[in-house]
């Protein structure tokens, strides 16, 4: 990705729900310190966009908070890692929020969006 988002805090996350499935996404926006991060994915090949856009940026369309988003306000992006899949397409997108280790997972399926919080395990041998 060629948009600078380390060490910016997110000050608010919106979505587009998907027509086809309630759980998944058409549209994501991370509003951080002095842009948005739009992201969408390409229908031919379920690969992730990502846009950078103003940070007046608003759409005519009604955009959701989720519920899951209060876990990101006003968290530092510390870190991410692009993910490419064995046919070449990059199709997840890792976040450390506050921390160096991945925090959420956004990747395409069926040409939507989903997100998913990785909850670390402690595990002691």
């Amino acid at each position: 990705m060629e948009i600078d988002i380390i060490g910016k805090r997110i000050k608010s996350v919106k979505v587009i729900n998907s027509q086809e499935n309630c759980k998944y996404y058409e549209r994501l926006f991370l509003y951080l310190d002095d842009l948005v991060l739009d992201v969408t994915v390409d229908n031919s090949n379920d690969e992730l966009i990502f846009k950078k856009q103003n940070s007046k940026y608003q759409l005519e369309e009604d955009l959701i908070e989720p519920e899951w988003s209060n876990k990101l306000i006003e968290g530092t992006i510390n870190s991410f890692w692009e993910c490419q899949n064995n046919m070449g397409y990059n199709d997840l997108f890792i976040l450390g929020i506050n921390e160096s280790f991945p925090t959420v997972c956004i990747y395409s399926i069926a040409s939507q969006i989903e997100i998913r919080m990785i909850n670390p395990i402690n595990i002691n041998f």
